[in-house]
């Protein structure tokens, strides 16, 4: 026990440093987990508000038959809305947690009920997600590089999502502990 305490102990030593970890702050370069928090959602949702007006493209898919490429444009439109919603509405809770004016049990208390929106909205998402791909992947059937093609592309997004999560998931933590 007193050798893992001496041990502790000595790795709380202050440490020195670096000069380039000093000039990030002084040029107001580095970011807080907050800061990070908020600009990761506002991003999201910009990307996904985006993504919205890409989904009417499928209006003029000539690939897509005539009859689905209303309902599919409506539901892509629909998905991205939702998720740009869900993202704004995160990053403004974020944004209005308040480090100099709350206490350090409400700024954790926050974070966590942040965290846990987050998971529930990636909880309804997520199947949306699937719902959609499925929808579009039945369209296709025939077309083997097509459904070759979006099958790289959810392995891509899916390989990204999850290194944005755990890039989320770590701010998350900062705060928290």
């Amino acid at each position: 026990m007193t050798d893992r305490l001496k041990q502790t102990w000595q790795d709380t030593q202050f440490r020195q440093p670096s000069q380039k970890n000093i000039d990030e702050i002084i040029e107001g370069k580095r970011e807080t987990a907050l800061q990070n928090l908020a600009r990761r959602y506002n991003r999201f949702s910009l990307i996904s508000g985006i993504a919205i007006i890409g989904s009417i493209s499928f209006l003029n898919q000539k690939l897509i038959p005539a009859d689905n490429r209303l309902l599919l444009s409506i539901s892509f439109a629909i998905y991205f809305f939702t998720a740009s919603m869900m993202d704004l509405w995160l990053s403004n809770g974020i944004s209005k947690i308040d480090c100099l004016r709350m206490s350090v049990s409400e700024v954790a208390g926050k974070a966590a009920f942040y965290r846990k929106r987050h998971f529930q909205f990636m909880a309804v998402l997520i199947p949306m997600a699937i719902t959609l791909i499925t929808i579009l992947a039945r369209q296709f059937t025939d077309n083997v590089i097509f459904l070759a093609c979006m099958g790289i592309g959810a392995l891509t997004g899916l390989t990204f999502g999850l290194r944005q999560l755990r890039e989320f998931m770590a701010d998350y933590r900062s705060l928290t502990r």
